[in-house]
């Protein structure tokens, strides 16, 4: 007998979301915004970052303290999370946020998960071009086994962003491993999580879900070797991009052999097709 680990892996985080979905789904509702949240979010958007090499932190900070942005903060039971925000009212996708947190469920270090988003309406788009950098692809970072302050600093795919991050904080990183298998292997698991979630734990739609980041996951992998010279697992693209597929690889979870991959201009690293499943 051939066994599908692709079937038997899907099988089991639906089974294991479904549960969560027994329980009402927890509401947010406001919270108080305190000077340490303020400080926090100056200090983050000060600080030289590796990663936001675009600045974006600080561009959406300034914003506040000229009054073109303000702060939202709401909670649920284990987490909290602030957004400096230009349009209070945008979507956020509550709903699907506070099952990933019930998920999750409590941190080891704390009692909740305190999350602050710099929302920022810049898109990530490959260059024409040349190498791709952090500027291109990345939209967050936490501290391993640190539930006090998750970042995110782009609106675009933030709960996406928002489980890798849960991820590395809940301390699910091999650190035998180096930096970049640990990150190709959370945003691996990251992405398997996610269309879980926005298939609410439905074994076909979880598949549906999949087979469209599978062909996405491939169009971006062809992109990146094919026309910015990803080619091995020390250029800096490839722990968000093609070895998410040596992973994959790995859990004998192969991508569907029958597509033919196309070029995109995208560097997110899921199908914006996943978003209309957000709620």
């Amino acid at each position: 007998m051939v066994l599908n680990y692709k079937n038997i892996l899907f099988k089991e985080l639906c089974d294991s979301y479904s549960k969560v979905l027994e329980k009402p789904i927890e509401q947010f509702i406001d919270s108080d915004i305190k000077q340490h949240d303020i400080d926090i979010f100056k200090n983050e958007a000060n600080q030289e970052s590796p990663f936001d090499k675009l600045n974006l932190k600080k561009h959406m900070y300034d914003l506040y303290t000229q009054g073109k942005a303000s702060i939202v903060s709401k909670k649920i039971s284990n987490a909290r999370v602030c957004i400096v925000t230009e349009n209070v009212k945008e979507f956020y996708p509550w709903n699907t946020w506070s099952t990933v947190f019930q998920w999750m469920g409590v941190p080891k270090d704390s009692s909740f998960w305190q999350i602050y988003i710099y929302s920022s309406k810049v898109k990530r788009v490959l260059p024409n071009e040349g190498p791709i950098g952090p500027e291109h692809l990345n939209g967050g970072y936490t501290y391993a086994c640190k539930s006090d302050c998750i970042v995110i600093y782009r609106y675009e795919e933030a709960t996406r962003v928002l489980i890798h991050e849960l991820l590395h904080a809940s301390c699910t990183d091999n650190m035998n491993n180096s930096v970049e298998l640990r990150e190709a292997a959370t945003e691996m698991w990251a992405e398997l999580f996610l269309v879980t979630i926005l298939a609410k734990g439905n074994y076909k739609k979880t598949l549906e879900l999949w087979n469209i980041q599978d062909h996405y996951i491939q169009d971006l992998n062809y992109s990146v070797k094919t026309f910015h010279s990803v080619t091995s697992a020390q250029d800096y693209g490839a722990r968000y991009t093609t070895l998410r597929e040596d992973i994959l690889d790995n859990f004998k979870l192969y991508l569907d052999i029958s597509y033919k991959p196309k070029r995109t201009h995208m560097s997110r690293f899921t199908s914006p097709n996943l978003d209309t499943y957000l709620n």
